[in-house]
């Protein structure tokens, strides 16, 4: 594990000091290449403006003249060369320049021999490209010095004097092709790359709302690309040049906010709500004035607004190093040294915008500081497509130290299912236990109870009657009998089992009939074919009981010859009819026996839940049972 972080350790500072290497080689050899080409000494540069001219000599370049506000100016560049004096040859010579910058027109010796597209006071026209002018041969003086003069037009606060140079064409191709590589090729390929993946990085974002690092970096990504968009716009239409400055603050200003809360969320620091209020309102709100004061305050937020909000960026920077240097890992340390580099390129285009690195550029170059870093060429967007690497690398090691959270999430939540599962299977089984118990202890009361309801009391009732002399010996065998029924239903409904409601009714049914043929009265039965065993063994033992206690009252009070039992099957409704020829009788009269057996299947119907009509005249009894089934 030790070896392993040592061995990805070594390899990260490989790759950067090779970096290092290989970006300062090639610029060390740029400076070689570029110190080949004469270098003019004295310039003399003439502006005009609507105030009038002015002249200045220079020793070196380039050179920033700077304004108050955005305006058209006329530049007249001046400067002499002799290229016999110099021991350079004539033929086949070139004027370079890293970046020009403003349009114009180019003359040698007085006469035109280049020119490219400038400033007009409805079109601003910028070139952030290198220059290479090939000189006409038929135009240079050999015996004698020759003189350049190119007249620039400009629509800018700040007007930059290029460095020039003249030399072989041979060496000035070579060094166009490398600046061309890197002002146009490079840049525009770095903004492309930074809409792609930016678009990329908040399409994930606003897809899975998780992540607040996603949102920072992808909208940072999108306003850095949108603001060198708009910065290296070679055309803009003057009627628009308000609303563009203003989208160049507020993309600065928000470039700023997203990437200094970025740094922040990675250090892990929770601002309170005033803190991000004042970082928003002094990176978007200051930015604001400049709708209602326009130009007025252009210069004031080129050199202190806009150091301002890259102050801030350096905050973030050391908050993130406060919060991470006792556990910096590789990551961190590489996002800690990009975003030094990363300011330090932010200060170099400051720098350029506000003047005091071209007003320095002579005393850096003696410094030994390559050239290309010290030009009037903008940086900072060429680091970007480092952070989105970085940023990759650590959205990359979220998402693996997710995945391994989930992963341990899953392993125990495995563990305690199955221990759950086995708690589980405990209790089903104690509640198995506990059911059988309940269904035991429920069977022995209800066969209590039918017992105390039916065969106890009848042979109470018997031997009450037999006490008190009242029994007789013609119905001593029906009561017996009735006994002997009840003793039979308390058994069958103890051992029903999978026995169905219509085979324990025709079973019964069969029995009645000889037992109501031995007291003379006829039982005839009708059960129609229907499926009864969604019926439950309850729903049976009730209505057997019911049926039982009209047969018995049928035999013992109506006198009845005949008697017949009825079912049917409406599909939603089980219809029982059971009827007598006896003499009948009326219930709100008649003795306390025949009102204790009705109560008895009045109690039973409400134990089914059922609906019933008892009607009784002269010509017999009869009762009508519906009971309502489950069956849809």
């Amino acid at each position: 594990m030790v070896f392993s972080k040592l061995l990805r350790w070594a390899s990260a500072i490989t790759l950067l000091v090779l970096a290092l290497i290989g970006t300062f080689s090639a610029l060390k050899q740029i400076d070689q290449e570029q110190a080949k080409l004469y270098t003019p000494k004295a310039l003399t540069v003439i502006t005009s403006s609507e105030t009038g001219e002015q002249s200045t000599t220079i020793r070196s370049l380039p050179y920033l003249f700077q304004n108050k506000a955005s305006e058209l100016r006329a530049h007249r560049v001046t400067f002499e060369f002799n290229p016999a004096i110099d021991d350079r040859p004539t033929a086949n010579l070139a004027l370079f320049s890293p970046q020009i910058i403003h349009g114009g027109d180019f003359y040698i010796n007085g006469h035109w021999f280049f020119g490219i597209p400038a400033s007009t006071p409805s079109i601003r026209h910028t070139w952030y490209s290198p220059l290479l002018a090939p000189i006409p041969q038929d135009l240079l003086l050999s015996d004698q010095i020759n003189r350049i003069e190119i007249r620039f037009h400009s629509y800018q606060r700040g007007f930059v004097v290029p460095s020039v140079y003249v030399g072989p064409l041979s060496i000035v191709h070579a060094l166009h092709s490398k600046y061309i590589f890197i002002s146009n090729t490079l840049a525009q390929a770095s903004n492309i790359f930074c809409w792609i993946v930016g678009l990329f990085m908040l399409s994930l974002w606003f897809t899975t709302r998780s992540g607040s690092l996603f949102a920072y970096s992808g909208g940072a990504t999108i306003l850095w690309a949108t603001l060198f968009t708009l910065a290296l716009t070679p055309e803009l239409d003057l009627a628009f040049w308000r609303e563009w400055r203003f989208l160049l603050y507020i993309s600065t200003g928000g470039l700023v906010l997203l990437m200094s809360l970025f740094l922040i969320e990675y250090a892990e620091v929770r601002l309170s709500r005033h803190v991000r209020r004042l970082m928003v309102l002094s990176t978007l709100g200051v930015p604001m004035l400049f709708l209602i004061l326009g130009a007025q305050i252009e210069y004031w937020l080129d050199v202190y607004w806009t150091g301002l909000v890259i102050f801030l960026y350096v905050i973030s920077i050391v908050i993130l190093l406060s919060r991470k240097y006792r556990n910096m890992d590789a990551i961190t340390w590489v996002l800690l040294g990009y975003s030094i580099i990363a300011t330090l390129c932010a200060y170099h285009d400051y720098g350029v915008q506000a003047g005091p690195l071209i007003e320095n550029h002579g005393a850096l170059l003696e410094l030994g500081v390559p050239s290309l870093l010290i030009e009037p060429i903008f940086l900072t967007h060429f680091t970007l497509p480092v952070l989105l690497i970085i940023v990759g690398a650590i959205l990359l090691r979220v998402h693996a130290s997710n995945v391994l959270a989930i992963e341990n999430a899953n392993e125990t939540l495995e563990v305690e299912l199955i221990k759950r599962e086995r708690e589980l299977e405990c209790a089903h089984a104690e509640q198995r236990i506990v059911i059988a118990d309940n269904a035991m202890t429920e069977e022995r009361n209800r066969i209590l109870q039918d017992i105390h309801d039916g065969l106890g009391s009848r042979l109470v009732n018997l031997l009450l009657q037999a006490r008190t002399g009242q029994i007789t010996i013609k119905n001593l065998p029906i009561d017996l009998q009735a006994c002997l029924e009840d003793l039979r239903l308390i058994v069958s409904g103890q051992f029903l089992g999978d026995v169905s409601f219509k085979d324990a009714l025709e079973e019964f049914c069969k029995r009645a009939v000889h037992s109501l043929r031995g007291v003379g009265v006829l039982l005839t039965y009708e059960i129609e074919h229907f499926d009864s065993e969604h019926l439950s063994p309850q729903t049976t033992i009730h209505t057997l009981r019911i049926i039982q206690e009209m047969l018995t009252n049928t035999i013992k009070h109506s006198h009845a010859t005949e008697c017949k039992i009825r079912v049917s099957d409406t599909g939603s409704e089980l219809k029982i009819c059971v009827q007598d020829n006896g003499v009948g009788f009326d219930v709100d009269t008649d003795t306390f026996l025949m009102k204790r057996g009705m109560l008895g299947i009045h109690k039973r119907i409400k134990e089914l839940n059922a609906e019933s009509k008892l009607t009784s005249d002269a010509s017999g009894t009869r009762l009508d049972l519906i009971i309502k089934t489950s069956k849809s």
